[in-house]
């Protein structure tokens, strides 16, 4: 098993653009309307759901392959607004053989005005984003721009549509209707090695009390009737 192709604590800093949970709360929003459900209709509200979903992106990538794209149309995009971007930036030449140059950002949307570093040579840029999404940034698409690169050069090619189409191409497997299930006859029956021991008193608190545990006096609930 090798440990830096799956831990983010062992990829030596290259995350993949995965610096936070949003992956995994766009996916709990995608299943919305599966909370609070019985578990069996959870469980099968989830599958049609994935299922709908791959049907869907799988569809799409196949028109991106009808129409000859070399990468998906949401990378495409993302390089055509870094462009749009970067054709507002000023540059600097300190090395245009090694392709070096300084790289002043526009002020729009109340931000901007920042100054960059790139090194087209090694090829990296101060502002990180190219080692943790694997494609050109902004900064990096100015400096392309100026000397009349490919702009998708040293795209990864994980970005590439036929990556992208293997990872749509999931199957799942047809659910029959309840009346055709085979009747195991099987009987459920407790782990009794993972039962929890019935402890009397009060629960013990583990954590360290802070200002939060402290109650107000006068939201202190007392009896109606002795006070």
């Amino acid at each position: 098993m090798n440990l830096v192709e799956w831990a983010l604590a062992y990829d030596s800093g290259y995350r993949w653009r995965v610096l936070t949970s949003y992956d995994a709360e766009c996916f709990n929003s995608f299943l919305k309307g599966a909370r609070n459900l019985p578990i069996s209709a959870m469980v099968e509200f989830t599958f049609w759901r994935l299922v709908k979903y791959f049907d869907e992106m799988g569809a799409q990538a196949e028109i991106d392959v009808r129409n000859e794209f070399q990468y998906p149309r949401e990378m495409q995009k993302t390089i055509e607004d870094g462009i749009a971007r970067a054709n507002t930036f000023k540059l600097i030449s300190y090395d245009r053989p090694r392709r070096v140059f300084e790289v002043q950002t526009s002020f729009r949307h109340g931000r901007g005005r920042n100054t960059q570093i790139v090194r087209m040579n090694q090829p990296t840029c101060s502002c990180g984003k190219y080692e943790i999404r694997h494609y050109r940034c902004s900064h990096m698409l100015a400096v392309m721009s100026e000397c009349g690169d490919n702009p998708f050069e040293y795209v990864d090619l994980v970005y590439r549509l036929p990556v992208y189409m293997r990872i749509w191409e999931t199957k799942f497997n047809l659910i029959p209707h309840q009346d055709y299930w085979d009747d195991l006859r099987w009987t459920l029956m407790h782990n009794v090695f993972c039962l929890r021991e019935v402890k009397r008193g009060r629960t013990s608190i583990s954590r360290i009390p802070n200002e939060m545990d402290i109650s107000d006096v006068r939201l202190t609930a007392r009896c109606s009737e002795c006070q």
